[in-house]
C-alpha cells in the first residue's frame, strides 16, 4: 500500500500509479510535526503500507529532525520512505541534510507525469535515486553573500506590503552593479501574467519568461531546472506572503540569502510580530518598508536581538521597475561592482502600455 503523508491536493498523483500497479493507497492528514502523525503512520503500516511518501513542506521542523523521525519509523517497521519535494534542486540544503542522515529516495520533479514515473520506478525497484546531494554539504544556513551563482528568497509578513517591489528592485540593483539577475514568481499572485496582458513585453512562452524594462522574469516554476541552467549570477525568488496556503517554506529557507518584508502600521504590526518571533526565521534579513525615519529607533527596539539584521526603507517606491534607493541594497548585500554593461534605460511610461483593441 502507498501512503502519502500530507494533503490529497499535493499527493493525488499517487492514485494513477496505485491503480496501474493494483495497489491500495491512502492519505494521512498534514501536520506541523511528524510525531503528530506517527500513530496514523503506524496504523497505515499495520494495514499493509510499504511505501511512505512525506510531503516535507508541511513541517515546522529542521531537515535533521525530519530525517531522524522518519528513520526511527523505518527502523521499527522496515518500510521504504520517499521524500516528496517538488522543485527542489539536487544540492538544496534540505535535501543534503536528509541524505546526510541516510534518506536516499526523493521525488523532486514538478511535472505530474515525471512524478508518476519516478514513483512507479521506486515501487518496482527499477530506479536508483537521481537526487544525490553532496553529503559533505552541511546544512548550516548563512547570511553571507558571495558574488557567485546565488539564490535570494523574499517573502512578506502580509499581502501588499512591498515584497514584489523589493524583489524587482533587487533585480534592477544587481543589474545596475553589473550582474545578471532574474525574477522568479513563486506565488499565485499572477502579477507577471497581468504585466504580460497590459504591457509591451518580450515572451518565451515555453519557459514562462517575459522581459520588461530590461528585467527577465519567470512565471512557470515547473521550468526551474531549465531556468537554473541559464547564465544568471543571481536568482530572485518572490514567495509572496509567508502565511499563504501555497507558501513553500522549506524552499524559501534553503535559499542562500533570505529576506522578509515587514511593516509597522497598526494593520501590519500583528503579522510582523508573529513572523519575527518565529524561530524558523532567525537567519534572515528584515526590510521594514516605507517607515518614517522617526520610527527607526522604535523598530530596532522591537526587533531586539534581530536588530542587526533589520533595515529601514524610508523611500517611496511607486514604480518597481525604476531603481530608487541603491544605498538600502548596498547595506543589505555588500557586494562589489562587477564589470558589465551600462544600466539599461527605462522607457517612458506611455510607451509601456499595449495598444488595446476596442
Amino acid at each position: 500500500m502507498i501512503v502519502f503523508v500530507g494533503s490529497s491536493q499535493h499527493g493525488f498523483f499517487i492514485e494513477d500509479v496505485a491503480r496501474k500497479l493494483s495497489l491500495p493507497y491512502e492519505y494521512i492528514a498534514p501536520a506541523s510535526r511528524i510525531n503528530l502523525q506517527q500513530q496514523s503512520i503506524f496504523d497505515s503500516i499495520q494495514k499493509g503500507g510499504t511505501h511512505i511518501l512525506y510531503d516535507i513542506d508541511q513541517y515546522d521542523m529542521s531537515p535533521f529532525e525530519i530525517a531522524e523521525t522518519i528513520l526511527q519509523i523505518e527502523e521499527a517497521t522496515q518500510v521504504q520512505s520517499i521524500i516528496y519535494a517538488p522543485g527542489y534542486l539536487p544540492d538544496a540544503k534540505a535535501l543534503c541534510a536528509l541524505q546526510q542522515k541516510g534518506i536516499s529516495y526523493f521525488i523532486t520533479q514538478t511535472i505530474l507525469s515525471d512524478q508518476k514515473d519516478m514513483l512507479e520506478a521506486y515501487l518496482s525497484g527499477t530506479y536508483q535515486p537521481a537526487v544525490t546531494p553532496n553529503p559533505n554539504n552541511e546544512y548550516s544556513p548563512t547570511i553571507a553573500l558571495k558574488t557567485k551563482h546565488k539564490l535570494i528568497g523574499l517573502t512578506g509578513s502580509m499581502h501588499r506590503i512591498g515584497t514584489t517591489t523589493h524583489a524587482l528592485q533587487l533585480v534592477k540593483y544587481l543589474n545596475f552593479k553589473g550582474y545578471n539577475a532574474c525574477y522568479i514568481q513563486m506565488n499565485d499572485s499572477e502579477y507577471l501574467q497581468m504585466i504580460k496582458e497590459w504591457f509591451e513585453v518580450e515572451e518565451n512562452e515555453y519557459l514562462g519568461e517575459i522581459t520588461y524594462e530590461s528585467v527577465k522574469m519567470y512565471y512557470k516554476p515547473e521550468s526551474l531546472p531549465e531556468i537554473m541552467s541559464l547564465d544568471y549570477d543571481f536568482y530572485i525568488y518572490d514567495y509572496g506572503t509567508y502565511h499563504d496556503p501555497d507558501f513553500n517554506r522549506t524552499s524559501y529557507l534553503e535559499k542562500d540569502f533570505r529576506i522578509i518584508v515587514c511593516g509597522s502600521n497598526p494593520v501590519e504590526l500583528p503579522a510582523t510580530y508573529n513572523i519575527i518571533k518565529n524561530s524558523f526565521y532567525s537567519d534572515v534579513f528584515y526590510i521594514f518598508n516605507m517607515i518614517p525615519e522617526s520610527e527607526r529607533g522604535d523598530i530596532l527596539e522591537l526587533m531586539e536581538e534581530k536588530a542587526n539584521q533589520t533595515l529601514i526603507c524610508s523611500s517611496f517606491l511607486p514604480d518597481p521597475f525604476i531603481l530608487h534607493d541603491t544605498s538600502l541594497y548596498d547595506t543589505l548585500l555588500q557586494i562589489p561592482n562587477k564589470p558589465g554593461s551600462d544600466p539599461p534605460k527605462n522607457k517612458s511610461l506611455f510607451k509601456r502600455f499595449k495598444r488595446k483593441k476596442t
